[in-house]
């Protein structure tokens, strides 16, 4: 929320705040895969657990693999200790590190590992998370709420990974200011579709006083070699997806306002 935070060092700064309340006898849990939690870690009492794929963490991710699906399967060895095999109900490499995070809290909150292991496999997300809406002739279509690029990424790199024929991303930018703060940095997120529709940025709570529309990031995406359409209105979008989808394909729609509506739409 770049409208709050000026920036990543004061992101930072409040989640070593956060890490100060923890007592001696608690324990931080972090992604020690991501560069930034290394300056978070300062004068923090609890118990520091890293997880992650790189070898410098105390509890690894190993021997990961993915479902036709795109559902994880891994297993994790904290401090030296092989916890076994896990296996999770939602997409992408993103939800194994996430589920890594909710496993290891557990586990040392002397939770039965069995336990642990059965009820994860067992979540399969919440609503406007990869959310399958349902199917029309055949064309898979599911929503998620991300709006940010680094979760646009995360999202899109685990649909890639799903079996399908083409891979279209619908998206709706989410308010100007973030739209202009991070313009390139949603150009880039489009990698892993193959075929992009942007619509008109939802406003919230916001006015256009920024000067940035839906066109900008179109003609970014544009530079960057990846063709993007602009259609703003989301009948057209579906009447669209109707006339040019192909048996097989997977439609995602992505934001935080209200393109969950474009599925609707496809689906009646």
């Amino acid at each position: 929320h770049l409208d709050y935070f000026s920036g990543i060092d004061e992101i930072k700064a409040s989640f070593n705040k956060f890490g100060k309340l923890l007592p001696s006898d608690g324990f931080f849990i972090i992604n020690g895969d991501d560069e930034n939690t290394k300056d978070i870690l300062h004068d923090i009492k609890a118990t520091v657990i890293k997880y992650g794929q790189n070898e410098d963490n105390n509890a690894l991710i190993k021997d990961v693999r993915f479902t036709e699906e795109g559902f994880g399967v891994f297993r994790i060895d904290y401090n030296g200790t092989d916890l076994g095999e896990f296996k999770v109900c939602v997409p992408g490499l993103h939800n194994i590190y996430n589920a890594t995070g909710a496993i290891l809290a557990a586990f040392v909150s002397n939770i039965d590992l069995e336990v642990i292991r059965e009820n994860i496999s067992l979540y399969s997300g919440v609503g406007r998370r990869f959310e399958v809406k349902g199917k029309y002739k055949d064309v898979l279509v599911v929503d998620d709420y991300a709006h940010h690029p680094t979760e646009l990424k995360a999202t899109l790199s685990a649909a890639k990974k799903i079996k399908k024929n083409n891979f279209w991303c619908i998206f709706q930018p989410h308010t100007y200011t973030r739209t202009k703060s991070l313009l390139d940095s949603f150009a880039e997120a489009f990698y892993s579709a193959d075929k992009v529709i942007i619509t008109d940025i939802y406003a919230a709570r916001e006015q256009n006083t920024y000067g940035v529309s839906s066109k900008d990031l179109v003609y970014k995406i544009g530079e960057l070699g990846k063709n993007a359409l602009y259609i703003p209105d989301f009948d057209d979008i579906a009447a669209y997806i109707k006339g040019h989808a192909c048996p097989h394909d997977l439609i995602l729609t992505m934001g935080a306002g209200t393109v969950v509506e474009v599925g609707k739409k496809i689906l009646n």
